[in-house]
């Protein structure tokens, strides 16, 4: 897509970094990068010691080029709605109103979400990661335990996400090294157990044995890891295992499988219903369809040379893509007809 096409004469993407202090003069990842380019120019991308800095170079920017510019930030401004928050530039207001950012990114982030912890009636969380030294007592260090508030941790958009990113998994390169993640040895709360182990299924690792996550070193998303594993274990990488059959066999590739297998008998039990846009069909095929999602969720996300013979990855993946879209056309044609009826 060329730029005259899109509509914009300039456009920027913005990696952020929340640091409290400027970065190291040699550029390094997770601090401020600033992406670019007009018609005519695509230059590499800028490292920023500041978060000022960078709004310096992004303001010149726009000022030299005029027009329309679009600026692409890493951050949501959205919570889900029974937090009270709000979104979008209501809660940007409303950040901007009690955020202090200095120039060498000195900043009070900490105490703004200790004051949001507060205002929602809690004394730890839902707001997190704070840092050992920081002084906001109902900011935790760790994840807190969000089936005691009233609201989900995650928005609905991001779920959907999470779904549809496993609909269309394709394999990573992989030089057949793995990644462990080794619980160190101090003493945690329940709490802490259930937020590593709920961390650890989204980033695909199984257990070995107790205290230790292991899964080839393939997914770039695991490869970063997580605040909620890296503050209750330690990473080691490049490992290359004897006997790689022990470690899968810790994933269950047998039981998804099997699931799998019922699940495309299901798919194609029911594709027939669906295709004739039969509206009687649909409230099976929504357990279906919500099923399927589920176990795609949950796939170990091998690569493709550990995989048993016949694995049905790929088969329920393009089995479901014309089931899901087959059902979304009937409760199409169910909705409209009950809308003019």
């Amino acid at each position: 897509m060329s730029m005259s096409s899109t509509g914009f004469d300039l456009i920027a993407v913005v990696d952020w970094s929340a640091a409290a202090s400027p970065g190291p003069v040699r550029p390094k990842k997770d601090r401020v990068w600033l992406a670019w380019g007009t018609a005519s120019e695509r230059p590499p991308p800028v490292y920023c010691r500041t978060r000022n800095d960078c709004l310096e170079h992004l303001e010149a920017l726009v000022r030299r080029t005029g027009g329309n510019a679009l600026v692409a930030w890493d951050f949501p401004f959205g919570y889900p709605a029974e937090s009270g928050l709000g979104g979008g530039r209501e809660i940007a207001s409303r950040l901007a109103e009690l955020i202090e950012d200095g120039p060498r990114d000195r900043n009070n982030r900490f105490a703004v979400a200790d004051g949001f912890n507060r205002a929602l009636g809690s004394d730890s969380g839902p707001f997190w990661a704070r840092p050992a030294s920081a002084a906001a007592e109902a900011v935790p260090e760790r994840k807190p335990d969000f089936t005691r508030f009233a609201f989900p941790e995650w928005r609905i958009v991001e779920r959907h996400a999470r779904q549809q990113a496993a609909r269309t998994m394709t394999g990573a390169d992989w030089d057949g090294t793995w990644l462990a993640a080794v619980v160190t040895g101090e003493r945690r709360s329940a709490s802490d157990r259930a937020a590593f182990r709920e961390v650890a299924a989204r980033l695909h690792l199984a257990e070995i044995r107790e205290g230790l996550w292991m899964r080839p070193d393939d997914r770039p998303g695991t490869r970063d890891g997580h605040p909620i594993v890296d503050a209750q274990a330690t990473w080691f990488r490049t490992i290359r295992p004897d006997d790689p059959d022990v470690l899968v066999a810790a994933f269950g590739l047998d039981a998804w499988a099997e699931r799998a297998r019922a699940l495309l008998d299901e798919i194609r039990r029911w594709q027939p219903a669906l295709d004739r846009h039969d509206v009687a069909a649909l409230g099976e095929t929504f357990v279906v369809d919500a099923d399927v999602l589920r176990h795609l969720v949950a796939d170990p996300e091998l690569p493709a040379t550990l995989l048993p013979p016949e694995w049905p990855g790929p088969a329920i993946r393009e089995a479901f893509a014309a089931f899901d879209r087959a059902f979304k056309a009937t409760w199409r044609d169910w909705y409209q007809s009950f809308q003019t009826s």
